[in-house]
């Protein structure tokens, strides 16, 4: 599948999910989990991942649409295939936070748990 293909793929997925919260809560969560210094795990950065709305998310998901094979090569990701392989890996690493988050701000108590067994749990 090429990029393109991908990326709505992955945005439709994106778009189905129901993330109802509001500011407020967005940035409750975020800080939260700055406390325990969470940072979830991409291939590339994206920016303030904690405090995007689904909107903002959607919106960096189409960037990468822009990304230049070249760019991509020169990052130094090390996954065997194209680079459109390195952009699935990174989509997928996206909706598996995203939905992980989802569940945080709607303050699903598995959700958390998850959170308290990678930081707190030795």
């Amino acid at each position: 599948m090429n990029r393109n293909e991908l990326t709505k793929i992955y945005s439709t997925i994106i778009s189905s999910i129901n993330d109802t919260s509001d500011s407020i809560r967005i940035e409750r969560v975020a800080t939260d989990l700055e406390r325990y210094t969470y940072e979830p795990l991409f291939l590339f950065s994206v920016p303030d991942f904690l405090r995007m709305s689904k909107q903002e998310l959607l919106s960096y998901i189409s960037t990468l649409n822009s990304i230049s094979d070249e760019e991509i090569k020169a990052s130094g990701i090390n996954i065997p295939g194209t680079p459109d392989t390195i952009i699935e890996h990174q989509l997928k690493m996206v909706l598996r936070n995203y939905q992980l988050l989802v569940r945080l701000r709607a303050d699903e108590a598995e959700a958390w748990d998850e959170i308290h067994e990678l930081y707190e749990d030795d």
